[in-house]
């Protein structure tokens, strides 16, 4: 059985996952791990010196978090195929050199049923998304000293750039970055533009509406100042109406009495000449 005792090696995987490369694999690690302020990221990192070969072990990727108070080593193990996951049978060796493993695959190869405890799980979509579907456990270990000593001799003190196997794989990592950040760029330039012309339709409206809100309001003005010519305010809308109705123009009651009397004798003296 491959992968030790904790992993079931029966059946086989139902469903499909994506055919990557262990590079494409590693690329998602280290833009979803390499871009963290506060962890330092590596590509391949050996356990000893090489002349040491029969204890030696390689991570593939390897995360150190920058802290005194709370350290935390994290290797990774990309696996790219279920013949090689299933026949793995080294990795127990790994866990002395680190604090917490994972095992990194395209997305679907490997559940998180099918690991040992001691071991989380990664996957990397096609797009360079990683998911963490199992955390790994912290084991509160004592690294060893030939760790630190082969990170210092050949990550930190060579030409080779940090988190990268090589040179080759540094430039491009340099150009898929560059050629992400201008389709960010193109991405985020139109959403601006549309949100800025929408933000400028209402801007206009209102605008639009602050003017007839002016021209209502200098109307309003205007009738109160009429209605103040007749001795009507509107400070209290109780009783506006009952002014207007009685009281809005001095005398005009008096005004309808006096017409009114004028039409009903012209009517009297109308049917008296009638019967006459």
């Amino acid at each position: 059985m491959g992968m030790g005792s904790g992993v079931q090696a029966g059946g086989g995987m139902s469903g499909l996952f994506p055919d990557m490369r262990a590079d494409e694999v590693l690329r998602g690690l280290r833009r979803y791990y390499g871009r963290a302020d506060r962890v330092l990221f590596l590509a391949e990192v050996k356990t000893g010196a090489t002349w040491f070969a029969n204890n030696l072990r390689r991570f593939d990727a390897l995360t150190i978090k920058k802290s005194w108070t709370d350290p935390c080593v994290t290797g990774y193990e990309i696996k790219v195929s279920r013949a090689d996951f299933l026949g793995d049978e080294k990795w127990p060796n790994y866990l002395e050199n680190c604090h917490r493993l994972y095992f990194a695959c395209p997305k679907g190869m490997i559940k998180a049923e099918e690991l040992d405890a001691k071991v989380g799980l990664v996957w990397v979509n096609e797009q360079g998304g990683v998911s963490v579907r199992k955390k790994a456990p912290f084991r509160d270990i004592e690294l060893p000293v030939e760790l630190f000593y082969h990170l210092v001799i050949s990550h930190l003190g060579n030409s080779r750039p940090m988190g990268y196997s090589n040179t080759r794989e540094y430039c491009e990592a340099m150009l898929q970055d560059k050629e992400d950040k201008y389709h960010l760029g193109r991405k985020l330039g139109t959403k601006m533009a549309k949100e800025l012309h929408e933000a400028r339709i209402i801007a206009g409206d209102i605008q639009s509406k602050l003017k007839d809100y002016k021209s209502d309001r200098e109307e309003l003005e205007n009738m109160r100042a009429i209605l103040k010519e007749f001795g009507i305010s509107w400070r209290y809308k109780e009783g506006l109406r009952e002014k207007l109705a009685l009281a809005s123009v001095p005398g005009l009651i008096d005004q309808f009495r006096i017409l009114k009397e004028a039409v009903d004798a012209i009517n009297i003296e109308s049917k008296e000449e009638a019967t006459a």
